[in-house]
């Protein structure tokens, strides 16, 4: 991950909630010490291990339905997703190498203005969303 990102860091995971009314989202080594508490029954040490969640995603149901779920894992994933984008968007679409100045996402060339669906400047679009940051 990248070292001075501004979210909590690390990679994380979801998990259903006690009581079952939402799906929170964790770093992942929390969750793993708080399953492996769980596994000597050491409710008391679970408890601690997950402090305070990312977020919580509750469906339009108690209990929450495929909605919460699928929300939950969208939000886990967002680091993972984030330095993707930052590696795929970090270098110049254009393939210098292969010997073109055609954009190898829209096919325009380097002087013209990207497609306006170009996945290059949807992902800048994206990680200035993400971070607040022009790159």
């Amino acid at each position: 991950m990248t070292q001075n990102a501004k979210h909590t860091p690390g990679e994380w995971g979801y998990k259903i909630a006690l009581g079952q009314k939402s799906f929170q989202v964790y770093p992942i080594e929390r969750i793993k010490k708080y399953n492996a508490s769980l596994a000597i029954k050491d409710y008391e040490a679970a408890s601690k291990w997950l402090g305070v969640a990312i977020c919580h995603c509750y469906g339009r149901n108690l209990p929450p339905d495929q909605s919460a779920e699928a929300n939950a894992r969208l939000i886990a994933a967002a680091p993972d997703l984030l330095e993707a984008l930052k590696k795929i968007t970090d270098k110049s679409p254009y393939a210098e190498e292969r010997g073109t100045d055609y954009c190898l996402f829209c096919n325009m060339r380097d002087w013209q203005p990207h497609a306006d669906d170009c996945p290059f400047l949807l992902g800048k679009a994206a990680l200035f969303k993400a971070t607040g940051e022009q790159s």
